[in-house]
């Protein structure tokens, strides 16, 4: 009789041990599954700070002109003198592939007398979501 409930006892703690792996393993997996989320989104703010940074230091190393900030970003799709978006990849590598595109950067100037305003988006396109925002000021001397 006492071999049978020690037996059903060590059977009970062995169910108990595995129940309590079970739940850290579980927490555990939620915490990695996070953390690599985090991972992914750093690295696209990252990118995207380096990208912004990059608009405004043409615009600040250039004569600020449209023509001239265009020059460096030869993939750059543009409708006026005003404004311009330049398409990334998964890899934040330029492309002129609009279809399979996963990030723009959206640049507006704005040209005021000797003043000239550059406002950066970099939005991800999946959702649409503006993962950085960046505003260059110029004072153009004549």
């Amino acid at each position: 009789m006492k071999t049978k409930s020690r037996t059903s006892l060590v059977l009970m703690e062995l169910i108990i041990t595995i129940l309590f792996f079970s739940i850290c393993s579980a927490v555990c997996v939620q915490l990695f599954v996070a953390a690599h989320i985090r991972s992914i989104e750093a690295k696209e703010l990252n990118c995207a700070v380096s990208k912004a940074q990059g608009f405004a230091e043409v615009m600040r190393g250039t004569d600020g002109s449209f023509e001239s900030i265009l020059a460096e970003y030869p993939e750059a799709i543009g409708d006026d003198e005003t404004y311009f978006e330049v398409y990334y990849d998964k890899d934040f590598k330029e492309t002129t592939d609009i279809e399979n595109a996963k990030y723009v950067s959206d640049v507006t100037i704005d040209k005021i007398s000797k003043i000239q305003n550059m406002e950066i988006n970099v939005v991800k396109l999946d959702d649409y979501e503006n993962i950085y925002s960046l505003t260059a000021t110029k004072y153009i001397r004549k």
